[in-house]
């Protein structure tokens, strides 16, 4: 009997880790990834992508702020046109993204956009950044999981080569992003930003979400809803002629940061 039980309590401890280290296996953050990748159309989906135009309106309730938003990219080369309607609150500020420069145009004239900040929304014009995460984050780990409004996700921390770190959270039902949690550069400096992604919608073979919020340090909530994608149409190559000006500033830009580099 005693050898018996004692085969029985082996028996058991043998088979409990098993099971529990099974389950609790994580997956890895470019697991994840490429799961999101593939429940979202696929790595051929995306590979067919040449150039996309987004509509998107953007409400703030509670300053009763309202503005459209249009976002122009192409992908070879990677360059993106974002435009922002405010209307009476601020009229026009448009952001332009080339290889050569990168600068934004508003009420108060035109602005250079440098490191970090360029940084970021060159990560933002190619559109995924979860098919080429090497390109953009020198760390990527999961860090357990969480809940997000009755949604269980991976709760992914990824460390982009430039910035601090970002949290990006993947539902484990639909593998699809539902949350991230980043620091954005601004004229202001850093503006940590809370964004969800929501209500996804197949468009040219690709799910997107096309309803979003964003909440800002005050506390405020900005509600996004996208009216209208297209993929693959024809982009005027003008809009994104750097005019001399801005290329003056980007080349006087680019050798400050060399003199400074070579002084280290």
């Amino acid at each position: 009997m005693k050898h018996l039980k004692k085969l029985v309590i082996v028996a058991v401890v043998a088979a409990v880790p098993a099971s529990a280290s099974a389950q609790d296996k994580m997956p890895t953050a470019k697991d994840i990834m490429a799961r999101y990748i593939k429940v979202t159309g696929g790595k051929e989906a995306y590979a067919r992508i040449k150039s996309y135009t987004v509509k998107s309106e953007m409400t703030l309730p509670a300053a009763g702020l309202k503005a459209s938003i249009d976002i122009v990219g192409t992908l070879k080369p990677v360059q993106m046109y974002q435009g922002i309607d405010l209307g009476q609150f601020g009229g026009k500020i448009e952001r332009y993204l080339t290889r050569k420069a990168c600068w934004e145009t508003g009420l108060q004239g035109t602005r250079l956009i440098t490191g970090l900040e360029r940084a970021q929304n060159m990560k933002e014009a190619h559109f995924a950044s979860e098919l080429t995460p090497e390109k953009f984050y020198k760390a990527m780990k999961v860090d357990g999981k969480e809940d997000v409004d009755g949604d269980e996700c991976y709760k992914v921390v990824l460390t982009p080569k430039e910035g601090k770190p970002e949290t990006v959270y993947y539902s484990i039902k639909s593998g699809l992003k539902v949350k991230t949690i980043q620091t954005a550069m601004s004229p202001q400096g850093e503006i940590k930003v809370e964004s969800t992604a929501g209500d996804y919608r197949k468009v040219g073979g690709i799910l997107m979400s096309h309803k979003g919020t964003q909440k800002l340090p005050n506390g405020m909530v900005m509600q996004l809803k996208t009216q209208k994608v297209e993929f693959n149409k024809k982009v005027d190559a003008s809009k994104f002629k750097v005019p001399d000006d801005v290329m003056e500033q980007a080349k006087e830009a680019a050798a400050e940061a060399k003199a400074k580099s070579d002084d280290k």
